[in-house]
């Protein structure tokens, strides 16, 4: 790429502006591997710094992933996921897996969802136990669900439950809860009659950013859930988002 034909824009930032393009207009698809460094370097005329500068901006954005060598580098599926939160949770709701509506919110999509459930007893962290009408040391059982999208992870949905709850309960076991957690509750008398969400944006923490596979640059969306039978808590659940994979929907009546 001739010198003084960009005006003051940066080179890297010219072939960035390319190669977005053809991801946007559909040239460069979903999985799709980019050209390698050399192939680009010769295409536009510039640098292998040119182009690694170039390729570490697309991948800050989370429109590819990083890799060099022969791996190279693949487009991201960038189709957000809708998810009317509303629904999830309806009070009373009982009915399917504890997983359905994460499964609702993807099918049509294309994508194989699956999970991977963590349970543990332990202390309740900070602000769990005042969220659950809880004494600081008090015992809680966490419910992990790392959720997947054909492999890749896109969100982490820890549940909090009192302990004295749910103790010798299917709660207690890392399986999927074949009429939901909700249900099972309300099988117990605890029926759910209400929810108060909290839904907020940040950076991750780098150890967040591992687990959910984040290219630098990408946010996550939290939405902090508090289940409650009139005014008793009974369950807190945190779920963090990938920022560039999901959109929530909330339908109220008016």
């Amino acid at each position: 790429m001739p010198a003084g034909t960009v005006g003051e824009t940066p080179l890297y930032q010219v072939v960035a502006d390319a190669l977005r393009a053809r991801i946007r207009s559909g040239d460069l698809r979903p999985g799709d591997r980019l050209p390698t460094e050399h192939e680009l370097m010769a295409e536009y005329g510039v640098s292998r710094n040119t182009v690694r500068l170039a390729l570490n901006l697309l991948t800050a954005e989370g429109l590819i992933t990083g890799g060099r060598g022969r791996a190279g580098r693949v487009v991201r599926l960038r189709e957000l996921i809708t998810i009317h939160v509303a629904h999830h949770d309806e009070p009373g709701r009982g009915a399917g897996n504890e997983d359905s509506p994460f499964i609702e919110a993807v099918h049509g999509h294309g994508f194989r969802p699956s999970q991977e459930i963590e349970v543990a007893v332990r202390r309740a962290p900070d602000g769990i136990a005042e969220k659950l009408g809880l004494a600081k040391d008090a015992l809680v059982v966490l419910r992990s669900r790392l959720r997947l999208l054909n492999g890749d992870a896109c969100s982490i949905a820890d549940s909090y439950y009192p302990y004295e709850l749910v103790k010798d309960t299917p709660i207690m076991e890392p399986y999927d809860i074949k009429r939901g957690a909700i249900g099972l509750l309300a099988e117990r008398g605890w029926v759910q009659n209400r929810y108060v969400d909290e839904v907020s944006t940040r950076m991750p923490s780098p150890d967040e950013a591992r687990r959910l596979g984040l290219s630098p640059g990408i946010p996550v969306l939290f939405q902090i859930r508090t289940g409650y039978v009139d005014d008793k808590p009974i369950r807190v659940t945190r779920t963090m988002l990938r920022g560039d994979r999901h959109r929530l929907v909330y339908e109220l009546p008016s």
